[in-house]
């Protein structure tokens, strides 16, 4: 199966862009480089840049920047440098870039050519050559799943591996999206990947040249110490003068360290003041008011992880009977996201009438976005969604934003499949609209994936199935009750573990219509203009 770093990076790919690669197994490093060449495979997942590749492929930034090591077996002489390899075997893969470097660095080296990594990690197991080198996620990795325990990582050299996606020379628009979605990828993603993948730790050898010039500098240090010792105590009426002197400068010192501290608080208090203006302004983008919608009932929840946040939505009646919903959620956290949050708004205000289907409002808001903001990093997922309860369909654009949930008073439950990838990643890329029945006392829920991606303190994620499981269970007692019971149990999940992420919900219910007999005992009775009725048994659950 096809695992490891890159394998890591390229799901992540494929979960951010909705992009899917096919791996093609059993291919040695000379036949890769033949089909990248002969554009018989479309992608490398990690291959370093030389004149000679660019000739035929091109390549996003680096993903991988490891140093190149040095693998011996455990019982092996001490070896600190590729020096110390002269004259001995080491075993590299044909075409390897790591080849080229000792052929031309290191010609006393005698190389061993393999086929593969793997192969070249053996044979230094098997004794048949004394050494091998590459990068250390590589051979950390390979040492790992081969289970090559008389191994070890013995040296670093002065090389440095720097590599990411090689992808076909005719096919610029693929390196453009890799390249766009590696920069989305938050820190803490990328050590969880270097985590899981690099668990051989090195261990180099005892240098007695080290050893020798450590000790005598420790010598040396200890004469030094009883050397100035004695000049201490040779000096030590003058000290006295020099502490008092001390003593002043330190008062100085610390009367400047105050009105340091004191501009400190001054600034956080400014900082504090804007933070708070920043969240009045994003909570004033929310619909203040989401109750009498013909037809429908409406209820949702904004949780930011800290003062503001990244997540936006809008719930507005295009005209009686029918609600347009828009969710996104902007990557990362904080001030930076909320600034963007506001600017996803304010182009999403400007076009959202302007286009009858949802797939037409997020194709305009993606190329509004990529050319308004084209220096900018700004990608992000978002839904569209059009819930006419006038002839009881629903009709919905979703742009790389997780599977989202519809649930019939019948008790099935719909999964509502992202139709695009995320908004940002290119202007060529088609967006397409669905459609699914949306029948009286049907629920829709849309949510970011601060809910159902949170982790609890022992590193358990909250889920789709558990959010689908409380959901179900409170259908039938209206939108805001399910909201209000998703929110508790997703407190109960987290526990003392702190949230990782914002979070929105939004519950969408169509009403079920009065029966006739009732209608005509609550005639008389006055209601407001275009409010939604339902019936006692759906009232009551």
């Amino acid at each position: 199966a096809f695992s490891g770093v890159a394998a890591d990076y390229l799901r992540y790919v494929e979960r951010k862009t909705g992009l899917v690669f096919e791996a093609k197994p059993g291919l040695s490093w000379s036949e890769t480089m033949a089909q990248i060449r002969s554009r018989d495979i479309d992608l490398v997942p990690v291959i370093a840049e030389t004149p000679e590749r660019r000739e035929y492929a091109l390549f996003t930034q680096a993903y991988i920047d490891y140093p190149i090591v040095i693998v011996t077996r455990t019982d092996a002489p001490f070896v600190g440098s590729l020096n110390d390899l002269n004259g001995q075997v080491v075993s590299v893969p044909r075409k390897y870039y790591t080849a080229d470097l000792l052929l031309q660095d290191y010609p006393e080296i005698r190389l061993l050519y393999t086929d593969s990594m793997a192969e070249a990690l053996r044979r230094v197991a098997l004794g048949d050559a004394d050494a091998s080198i590459d990068n250390l996620a590589v051979m950390s990795q390979h040492i790992y799943r081969l289970g090559l325990t008389n191994l070890k990582i013995a040296a670093p050299t002065e090389y440095r591996s720097a590599m990411g996606f090689g992808v076909r020379k005719d096919w610029p628009e693929l390196r453009s999206i890799l390249d766009k979605t590696l920069a989305s990828m938050s820190e803490a993603e990328r050590n969880a990947i270097y985590q899981k993948w690099i668990p051989v730790r090195y261990e180099y050898g005892v240098n007695m040249e080290t050893v020798l010039r450590t000790a005598g500098l420790a010598a040396l240090a200890v004469i030094a110490v009883l050397g100035l010792f004695w000049l201490w105590n040779r000096s030590l009426e003058k000290e006295v003068e020099q502490r008092k002197a001390a003593e002043t400068e330190l008062s100085r010192v610390n009367g400047e360290l105050i009105e340091q501290r004191n501009q400190l608080s001054n600034a956080l208090r400014t900082i504090q003041r804007d933070i708070g203006l920043a969240r009045v302004i994003q909570r004033s983008m929310l619909p203040p008011d989401l109750e009498g919608f013909q037809n429908a009932r409406v209820a949702a929840r904004y949780r930011p992880m800290s003062e503001v946040g990244g997540d936006i939505y809008d719930v507005f009646e295009v005209e009686p009977g029918l609600l347009r919903v828009f969710l996104a959620d902007a990557m990362g956290h904080g001030v930076q996201a909320a600034l963007i949050t506001m600017t996803i708004k304010s182009e999403y205000e400007n076009l959202k009438l302007a286009h009858q289907h949802p797939e037409g409002a997020v194709a305009a808001l993606n190329t509004a976005m990529m050319h308004r903001y084209a220096s900018l990093p700004i990608y992000f997922p978002c839904i569209v969604a059009d819930i006419d309860s006038v002839d009881g369909k629903l009709r919905y654009c979703s742009a790389g934003l997780s599977d989202q949930l519809l649930l019939r008073r019948s008790g099935e439950r719909l999964r509502l499949r992202r139709s695009g990838p995320m908004i940002g990643l290119s202007t060529q890329i088609p967006f397409s609209g669905e459609e699914r029945d949306f029948g009286p006392g049907d629920v829709l829920l849309f949510f970011s994936d601060g809910l159902t991606e949170a982790h609890d303190a022992r590193d358990a994620m909250y889920g789709d199935d558990r959010l689908i499981a409380v959901a179900t269970a409170r259908r039938l007692d209206g939108p805001a009750a399910i909201i209000a019971d998703l929110e508790r149990d997703w407190e109960r999940f987290l526990g003392d573990a702190p949230a990782q992420d914002d979070f929105t919900l939004i519950a969408v219910e169509r009403a079920i219509p009065v029966a006739p007999a009732a209608e005509a005992e609550t005639e008389s009775a006055p209601q407001a203009d275009g409010a939604a009725r339902f019936d006692a048994a759906h009232d009551g659950g």
